[in-house]
């Protein structure tokens, strides 16, 4: 019996060279179409989550006229001017801002997971689910991250004393606690500390990377980083969140959650707020104490990064397509073009609005 050729039992075993690079570029594009499908549902549901944030936003405003003045009326102009007449004390409270702030990104983030879930049938459970290997990475990164922030700060600072010197005003994020009081400390705590960390690492992390990452670590590294800095809605913030965000994304994506992040990222926001926090409470030693918890955290962050850096090397792990491929593609899609443009635009607003 021969079995050789296309005798036998009729099968050919022979190599095809041919036959091999077009089965492999057939599933390349498979491969690409089913990046530009998943781009493209990425970047309208990031779009999606910035319209609610706003329409919340606007919600709650609306919702506050209606309970301080018993009144209905579909005109914004009506009710900030009511606001700001009657109750301006009340609205440039930390109370009533961080309230807002965790109602409104509370709501955009439940409607989000069951749009991107439920509608759109996005899969990207696996790195909002919190693993082992999360707590310990994040204690040993948590000081590192902080010597970052702090690195990418102090440029930034530098930069927007030179621009203030030119007489080009540099808008900025102000989380000062006002009306100091034992409600304003744990709004400020609440949100600042526990939900917004939360919140931004479930969408600039957990979903963005949960989509992307399985294409190639490094595109979704980039646009997990780009989405977190421009989030912040100026030029400062931006600059530092764009450097601290692909760490953080460098952490999420090598342990495969954004649970040590999340932790990382709650310490950073109490140390920057610490000071703030001290002042309301009149601390006496508050400085001295930051100041020793600074330096400690510092020295240990050197250690860390000066001993652990190889962890921060990004690993591709694309099978299919090359990595060239898949930052065009990423970075070219229609939706995630737009959203970004649309988040640049604001940001580039607000700094000509201040000159």
């Amino acid at each position: 019996m021969n079995f050789n050729g296309n005798q036998g039992y009729g099968y050919n075993y022979s190599y095809n060279p041919q036959f091999n690079m077009n089965f492999f570029s057939e599933e390349a594009m498979r491969e690409k179409r089913s990046l530009f499908r998943d781009c493209t549902k990425l970047g309208v549901l990031l779009i999606i989550y910035n319209i609610l944030n706003t329409v919340f936003a606007y919600g709650f405003y609306y919702v506050t006229y209606y309970v301080l003045s018993k009144k209905f009326t579909l005109s914004y102009v009506t009710v900030v001017k009511y606001l700001l007449d009657n109750h301006e004390s009340l609205v440039h409270s930390t109370v009533y801002q961080m309230g807002a702030n965790i109602a409104i990104t509370v709501l955009s983030l439940a409607l989000i997971l069951i749009i991107g879930k439920g509608i759109m049938k996005i899969d990207f459970h696996g790195f909002i689910r919190p693993n082992k290997q999360g707590a310990k990475t994040a204690i040993v990164w948590a000081p590192a991250c902080f010597v970052i922030n702090m690195i990418f700060s102090l440029a930034v600072a530098y930069f927007t004393s030179f621009m203030n010197a030119q007489g080009i005003a540099v808008p900025e994020s102000d989380f000062t606690i006002s009306s100091p009081s034992a409600a304003s400390i744990l709004m400020q705590l609440a949100y600042v500390v526990i939900l917004a960390p939360i919140i931004e690492e479930f969408i600039y992390r957990g979903i963005i990377l949960g989509v992307l990452s399985k294409y190639g670590n490094t595109a979704a590294i980039l646009l997990s980083a780009a989405a977190f800095a421009l989030m912040h809605g100026n030029i400062p913030q931006a600059a530092s969140a764009f450097g601290t965000g692909i760490v953080y994304a460098i952490i999420a994506v090598n342990c495969g959650s954004v649970f040590p992040t999340i932790i990382i990222h709650m310490t950073n926001n109490l140390i920057a707020n610490f000071m703030d926090i001290s002042d309301v409470l009149n601390l006496a030693c508050g400085e001295l104490i930051f100041s020793i918890v600074e330096i400690a955290v510092a020295l240990i962050g050197f250690f860390v990064l000066f001993t652990h850096i190889k962890f921060l090397k990004i690993q591709e792990n694309g099978k299919i397509l090359d990595k060239r491929t898949v930052n065009r593609t990423v970075f070219t899609n229609p939706a995630v073009l737009i959203y970004l443009a649309f988040m640049v635009y604001e940001i580039v607003k607000k700094f000509f609005y201040v000159n």
